[in-house]
């Protein structure tokens, strides 16, 4: 009797300890035959390559997104959360949209810094002063120079998803 209870214990604990690996192992890719190789476009540019295993093909979801437009995160159950495109443009376009607001603090911050400085020592609009305030002015106004180019090229980019946001309604 105390031999047979040994035996259904050990089944009992191999089925509760590998039972879940050998569902999830038969319900996967792994290990199956891939039967062709697909080339994927989009709009007649080259999108990837997609498998085909039973007949059924899979297409990476690194190339989704890029397709698509569709955004992909590794969520903490192990599965891959995607989110439409309408709501990775809407999203990208509120990030964008702030990074404008924070790029016109710096540079009005940058300008009035300019002006102070300009205005508290006349001398550096004509070349001359202290070398270590020349020095800091240069490095304010080529920072100011960077945030305003870096201002225009956010600017352009909220227009384009603002008009792709629009083409989605």
């Amino acid at each position: 009797m105390k031999k047979i209870n040994k035996t259904v214990m050990g089944l009992a604990a191999g089925l509760v300890l590998f039972g879940g690996t050998a569902a999830a192992a038969s319900s996967s890719l792994i290990g199956q035959k891939v039967s062709a190789v697909l080339a994927v476009e989009h709009h007649g540019k080259s999108a990837g390559e997609a498998i085909v295993v039973d007949g059924r093909s899979y297409l990476p979801v690194r190339s989704l997104e890029e397709i698509a437009g569709v955004t992909y995160a590794m969520q903490s159950s192990g599965k891959i959360g995607l989110s439409d495109s309408t709501s990775s443009i809407q999203g990208q376009l509120a990030k964008q949209k702030l990074e404008l607001l924070r790029l016109k603090l710096e540079i009005q911050e940058g300008e009035q810094a300019v002006a102070k400085l300009h205005t508290l020592m006349p001398e550096l609009l004509t070349g001359k002063g202290d070398p270590t305030t020349q020095a800091s002015l240069a490095r304010i106004e080529k920072t100011l120079g960077e945030n305003k180019a870096a201002y225009e090229h956010t600017q352009t980019i909220v227009s384009v998803l603002e008009e792709l946001a629009a083409a989605k309604k």
